[in-house]
């Protein structure tokens, strides 16, 4: 969740994406009565399926209208599953091929690079420090934090320390079974 807000930023920044004309007025399915309420909606569908394609390549258009739909409420009928719009999962899959984060697999479907993988790496990490950063300033949180995480960061001096008591261990081990 946070990755994908990370990212819809970063690709907004970036301002490679170009966002359509249409992009204010489209429904994102025919199951839906209005268009999203988030002006920059598809910055976030874009980072969701660029997370999506990373973690499971070989997804396609089919795939993400499956993916991305929803219930059609009909009335007084029952409600039917109903796929989402094609048009904007085509659209975003070519916008990321132009911007070389994604290319067409060969069994079908996307496949990310490795230019896109390292890109998406960074803004993880990125995302990953934002969120440290946010513990640190809440005390509820660090406190939390500390009782469930036994592992912390060890600097330089501290293994040398440990080192050092853990040689003078081994010794005394030895003089008591000699």
């Amino acid at each position: 969740d946070k990755f994908i807000i990370a990212f819809a930023q970063h690709l907004k920044r970036q301002g490679r994406f170009e966002i359509p004309k249409w992009a204010d007025v489209v429904k994102t399915s025919k199951a839906k009565e209005l268009p999203p309420n988030d002006p920059d909606w598809l910055y976030t569908r874009t980072a969701s399926m660029v997370r999506k394609i990373y973690i499971r390549g070989g997804t396609g258009v089919g795939g993400f209208r499956k993916v991305y739909g929803g219930q059609f409420r009909r009335g007084t009928m029952t409600n039917v599953f109903c796929k989402s719009s094609g048009k904007i999962a085509r659209y975003i899959l070519q916008q990321l091929e132009e911007m070389g984060l994604v290319e067409q697999d060969e069994n079908g479907g996307r496949k990310i690079t490795k230019e896109g993988q390292r890109e998406l790496d960074t803004v993880a990490v990125q995302a990953a420090e934002v969120e440290d950063e946010e513990d640190e300033d809440d005390p509820r949180r660090r406190r939390r934090r500390r009782s469930t995480s036994p592992s912390r960061k060890i600097t330089k001096e501290g293994q040398r320390e440990l080192d050092t008591v853990a040689v003078q261990a081994a010794e005394v081990e030895e003089e008591d079974d000699e």
